[in-house]
């Protein structure tokens, strides 16, 4: 647990918050290069469930760009360098959480690893309560369904990227 702490009438107001911090990674059958494309705004509308990005500022494959999710939650692209394989995203989730997303691809046989870590702080009460519930074990089975997910969707992934 770490704390916040704030100016409030001049005096320093501590408040304790939750953070955690997952690695895990998968595999998926695409080179790096093209893999660091599935794990853009765009990328992701072709394996991830109900996942409707909106752009807000760039097409996401620039530092600075901005999007929001479904959900409400506001990506800002920190890093976006397909060529040595490294993603980083500062994500928002309003009056929750705050944190960070970390993809480093590299290849592996035919195919690509891709390391994914999350680095997650509540923001208040609620959000303290949705990063307990981030376990070790609930990250490692929402990133095993991120590579089942990909799996799965290769014929339209394959449709997506043969298009660009």
């Amino acid at each position: 647990m770490t704390s916040s702490k704030n100016w409030q009438d001049n005096q320093l107001v501590v408040s304790p918050m939750e953070s955690v911090e997952y690695t895990h990674t998968i595999y998926v059958d695409y080179d790096p290069k093209t893999a660091a494309r599935l794990f853009t705004a765009e990328g992701e509308v072709y394996w991830t469930p109900n996942w409707i990005p909106t752009l807000i500022k760039g097409d996401c494959f620039r530092k600075n760009d901005i999007f929001i999710n479904t959900h409400g939650t506001v990506f800002i692209v920190n890093d976006y360098d397909s060529e040595c394989g490294h993603i980083a995203y500062s994500r928002v989730a309003s009056g929750m959480t705050a944190g960070t997303i970390e993809i480093s691809i590299t290849p592996e046989g035919k195919g690509s690893s891709v390391q994914i870590t999350y680095r997650m702080t509540g923001l208040t009460e609620e959000g303290n309560e949705s990063v307990r519930k981030m376990t070790a074990a609930v990250y490692a089975e929402e990133m095993t369904s991120w590579e089942t997910d990909i799996q799965c969707r290769k014929n339209e992934i394959d449709r997506w990227l043969n298009s660009h």
